[in-house]
């Protein structure tokens, strides 16, 4: 029965498809026999108002969920440790889960700094380690990344920097861990020191603890962002994120 009134919906929409349909043309459809028999001489009509169809139920359950999310934002842990990429005090807190070899990351990471350049000073960044099994130099480079920001959070998101735009490196022999602390050294970073602290049972609980929150967000893939509590899971352009952030702001103002 649900098909059948979904067809029938679907079928009145392509009788209207070349302007508004008549009562004469929309009875016929609300019996079986007739309904098929439109989908039969239409196929093609029939294929592009199902698909007008999906799309406009798709945005409409999009709009009711942003708006449930506006009403009841997601929440994340914020430590005093955290590294902070932007202004401390700024209204718009953008927390973003990555994997530093994903190279979906290394389009987020693109898109965070269009989002640095038109927001400046309203928007901060907090990094969240979500490495996954398959890439094999991930969670060393969330572990460098912490073991870095136990010494400076500014030194931390300039190799954050480095690290996303060599990403390809990261699958060639010549980089790996070694790269990485090289390029921790870089950034002015005491390696010998980044390089003790990377085995600690600190910088291990701070990473399972962003595994365990990603996965209560249902951040399964990478990238994840939750922007004041409101989730976008992929590497979305920056529309996406502006129409949010904007948003935010005209709350705020």
């Amino acid at each position: 029965m649900k098909l059948f009134l979904g067809l029938a919906t679907v079928v009145v929409l392509l009788a209207g498809l070349g302007g508004c349909a008549s009562h004469s043309e929309i009875n016929p459809v609300l019996d079986p026999d007739a309904l098929f028999k439109v989908i039969q001489e239409n196929p093609e009509r029939f294929m592009a108002a199902l698909q007008d169809a999906s799309e406009i139920a798709e945005r409409l359950t999009q709009e009711r969920t942003m708006e449930a999310l506006f009403e009841a934002p997601l929440t994340a842990k914020m430590q005093d440790w955290r590294a902070i990429d932007g202004d401390v005090d700024a209204p718009i807190t953008i927390f973003m889960y990555t994997d530093f070899q994903c190279p979906y990351c290394a389009r987020g990471y693109q898109t965070m700094q269009q989002v640095k350049a038109l927001y400046g000073s309203k928007v901060r960044f907090v990094l969240k380690h979500l490495p996954l099994d398959f890439h094999d130099s991930a969670m060393s480079a969330a572990t460098i990344f912490e073991a870095i920001n136990m010494q400076s959070s500014i030194e931390a998101y300039q190799w954050h920097n480095i690290v996303f735009e060599n990403q390809a490196g990261l699958n060639t022999p010549d980089y790996g861990v070694s790269w990485m602390l090289e390029m921790a050294g870089a950034v002015g970073a005491d390696v010998d020191r980044v390089m003790s602290d990377m085995g600690s049972k600190s910088i291990e609980a701070r990473i399972a603890a962003d595994l365990d929150e990603a996965a209560r967000l249902n951040f399964s893939g990478t990238p994840g962002f939750l922007i004041n509590g409101i989730p976008l899971n992929g590497a979305y352009p920056i529309d996406a994120f502006a129409s949010i952030i904007d948003r935010h702001l005209s709350n705020i103002d």
